[in-house]
C-alpha cells in the first residue's frame, strides 16, 4: 500500500532528530497488533482518525485498554491523516 504524503512528510521531518525512532503502520488494526505484541515502549502515538480496516478512534480505545493492562502511559494525538509511532531513545 502506498504511504500517504502526510505520513512521508512527518517521517522525513522526525527522522532529522537522532533521538527519535519511528515505526509506521498502514491501519488501526496493525497499530493495535504492534502495541499488543511488541515488547518495545512508545512515548508518543500519532494516529490518523480515518484509516482503513480500523479507524483511529477504535484503535485508540483498544490501545488504551492494552496500555492499562500493561500499566503504561502514552500520549495520543489523533490527526486527520497520519499514523506514526515515536519512541525517544
Amino acid at each position: 500500500m502506498q504511504k500517504m504524503v502526510n505520513t512521508l512528510v512527518m517521517e522525513r521531518y522526525l527522522s532529522l532528530y537522532e533521538d527519535i525512532s519511528l515505526e509506521c503502520v498502514a491501519n488501526g488494526l496493525e497499530a493495535v497488533k504492534l502495541i499488543d505484541c511488541d515488547n518495545r515502549s512508545f512515548n508518543l502515538i500519532l494516529m490518523d482518525c480515518n484509516m482503513p480496516v480500523m479507524d483511529g478512534f477504535e484503535a485508540a480505545r483498544k490501545i488504551r485498554s492494552l496500555m492499562q493492562k500493561k500499566k503504561q502511559k502514552k500520549i495520543f494525538l489523533l490527526l486527520p491523516s497520519l499514523l506514526i509511532f515515536c519512541s525517544l531513545i
